[in-house]
């Protein structure tokens, strides 16, 4: 702790402020989807409160912001798993520090065979449904979730059997996204 004087009204007064050495509380490893990067919260705790977070030895299109300790992973990273210190700051010994895990993992990929466009003729009204589960797999074996763009619209998300009725006679584009746990 530190001891305080300040004036008091008519005297000196001397107060004791507890303090606590940083500590972070957050996760150390962190998973994101080649291609997609993502972000990470580091938190830490402490009296008086973290001002400063940092990290060594981090790959490059890493970083962290040293004010809130938000880590931004660049989409470029390449597949693999990279070690590096990420460090908590708030003025009382010792700072924290904390060895982070990130694994960058493939992302979802077309299965062998499937063409990346498919043109098929729908009867206007008639419904045309997709089984993504068919067209889509997860290199790193696990579960995918799908988004759909029509015409170009926002993306939404999407069943893995997926049906799209047409109202109009005109040219209708799906596009498709596949994502699996890492984004």
């Amino acid at each position: 702790g530190i001891w305080h004087i300040t004036e008091g009204t008519s005297y000196p007064v001397l107060q004791w402020q507890t303090t606590a050495a940083p500590r972070i509380a957050s996760a150390n490893s962190y998973k994101v989807g080649s291609v997609i990067g993502g972000t990470f919260l580091v938190t830490a705790i402490g009296v008086p409160p973290v001002y400063s977070y940092s990290i060594t030895d981090a790959p490059a299109g890493v970083s962290i912001d040293s004010s809130t300790g938000e880590m931004t992973i660049n989409g470029n990273l390449p597949v693999g798993t990279y070690t590096f210190k990420v460090t908590a700051v708030n003025g009382i010994e010792p700072d924290a520090t904390q060895l982070f895990t990130l694994i960058v993992e493939d992302k979802p990929v077309l299965k062998a065979g499937v063409p990346s466009q498919v043109t098929a003729e729908v009867i206007m009204g008639s419904p045309y449904t997709l089984n993504l589960n068919n067209i889509f797999k997860d290199p790193n074996g696990g579960t995918l979730t799908y988004l759909v763009s029509v015409n170009n619209g926002a993306f939404t998300a999407a069943s893995a059997s997926y049906t799209y009725t047409p109202q109009t006679p005109e040219t209708t584009n799906l596009t498709f996204k596949a994502r699996n746990a890492d984004g």
